[in-house]
């Protein structure tokens, strides 16, 4: 049996016995420390459980409920969401005749009266244009997707209007060629037209237009004398003399007013002063393209589903 330490291990070196007592008050701190945690733990959790228990557990009710509901819509018919196809060749005959509707609306409303796109940017012949269609098919579902899709965004319509019609517009651009496509005044533009033949049928507009000039020319020269001899009449005063503003378009005034300039033959004929091109693209312009691209489009679906259709009846495997 080993006896207590006598403290004869050296000066300066603690005992056996003190280095025992040491130990053992530590490991009492320890255990006090480790107690104070387990109950400030223990605090933690029934607080946690108090405050956002009840909460979890009702995040994870409404989730169960959501994902059952889910499944039943999934499992009922037609719940599920209809496929779109966006490609365009792969429209059937049915689906494309309503594709070329909602596509001219389209092109009317937001390419033309919002964004005011002009006939030099799209040119009158857009829909005999292949590449040109498909063009404008793309960017039509990215206008929606970016403008009243679910994804919506402020973010989505900027890049559409900076980006996607700035690159869709060049595409067009460069698929359709300006010397031989090309906007005219007061009518659908020339399609593949060369530059010899549409100076020849310019010519030839301009000289069926000639009597009706000369006709308006000789109508606006009347009115002007009939407004000179008013104003004689009115100098004179001779009675029940007229105003010399008396034409509907000029408002009544005192003598000396300036008489608005009358119309020159140009402006009596229908021009603006605005170039063919600069117009804003209209389906008066596109509109006869758009129903021959149309007719032809829907003849060739039509055949190739007609061909199809007698080929999966013919071998089903083939489907």
């Amino acid at each position: 049996m080993t006896g207590p330490d006598t403290g004869t291990a050296g000066p300066g070196v603690p005992s056996r016995d003190r280095l025992l007592i040491d130990l053992g008050q530590e490991l009492r701190a320890m255990r006090t420390e480790l107690r104070e945690f387990q109950d400030k733990h223990g605090r933690l959790v029934r607080d946690v459980s108090e405050v956002i228990g009840p909460d979890l557990g009702t995040l994870r009710a409404d989730v169960a409920e959501l994902r059952g509901l889910v499944d039943a819509l999934m499992e009922e018919p037609g719940g599920a969401a209809e496929e779109v196809v966006l490609h365009w060749p792969d429209l059937t005959a049915d689906e494309a005749a309503e594709a070329w509707d909602q596509l001219g609306q389209w092109v009317h409303t937001t390419m033309g009266y919002w964004f005011e796109v002009t006939r030099k940017q799209l040119p009158d012949c857009w829909p005999l244009h292949r590449s040109a269609l498909l063009q404008l098919w793309a960017l039509r579902l990215m206008y929606e997707d970016a403008h009243t899709s679910g994804r919506a965004s402020p973010l989505g319509m900027i890049e559409w209007n900076t980006r996607w019609l700035d690159a869709a517009l060049k595409k067009i651009a460069d698929a359709i060629p300006d010397t031989m496509c090309r906007a005219v005044a007061g009518g659908p533009g020339q399609h593949l037209v060369a530059g010899q033949q549409a100076e020849q049928q310019a010519r030839i507009a301009a000289a069926r237009k000639v009597p009706q000039v000369i006709a308006e020319a000789q109508a606006m020269k009347a009115a002007r004398q009939a407004r000179e001899a008013a104003a004689a009449a009115a100098a004179a005063g001779q009675p029940g003399a007229g105003s010399p503003y008396s034409i509907p378009q000029y408002a009544a005034g005192t003598a000396g007013t300036a008489a608005q300039p009358a119309a020159t033959a140009g402006q009596a004929a229908g021009w603006t002063g605005v170039a063919a091109e600069d117009e804003v693209t209209d389906p008066k312009y596109w509109g006869e393209y758009l129903r021959q691209a149309r007719e032809l489009d829907l003849a060739w679906r039509r055949e190739r589903d007609a061909r199809l259709a007698a080929a999966a009846v013919a071998d089903p495997s083939s489907t």
